[in-house]
């Protein structure tokens, strides 16, 4: 665990002279990803690379750990993840990732969970206009 966490660390501060782009950063956690099955360093490799909703790549990795951490049936450390980016991370606090978390819950088939995240976003005010069921689009 303590060397892909670290091997994720040199690689995001190797140039200290030039920083890695968002790109290369997002292409190094997925790679990392890719070839880690233990729960608790892929969640470490995600918290190290501070992965956003914003970046195509960061989504692309969020849906790699999820469906790493759901194969291995680790679905309390993939709810306790998801909490604590939600609750934790001021930045990730809009609707965009709060749906992109319930789009998450639901490729876990964490159903209630992924309720329980629509009753947050309610509770805080965020505006969920259209939510994807099952290939479909339905407006709230």
């Amino acid at each position: 665990m303590a060397s892909m966490t670290s091997c994720l660390r040199h690689t995001l501060r190797h140039y200290s002279t030039t920083p890695l782009t968002s790109k290369e950063k997002s292409r190094s956690t997925l790679r990392l990803l890719n070839s880690e099955t233990n729960p608790e360093t892929i969640l470490s490799i995600c918290r190290a690379a501070s992965l956003s909703p914003d970046s195509h790549l960061d989504r692309l990795a969020l849906s790699t750990a999820v469906s790493k951490l759901t194969a291995g049936k680790n679905f309390d450390i993939l709810r306790q993840f998801l909490d604590e980016f939600l609750q934790s991370r001021s930045d990730l606090q809009n609707e965009r990732f709060v749906s992109h978390t319930i789009v998450l819950y639901g490729q876990a088939n964490m159903m209630n969970q992924a309720l329980d995240t629509f009753k947050f976003m309610r509770e805080k005010g965020f505006i969920a206009t259209k939510i994807r069921l099952r290939g479909g689009r339905r407006r709230v």
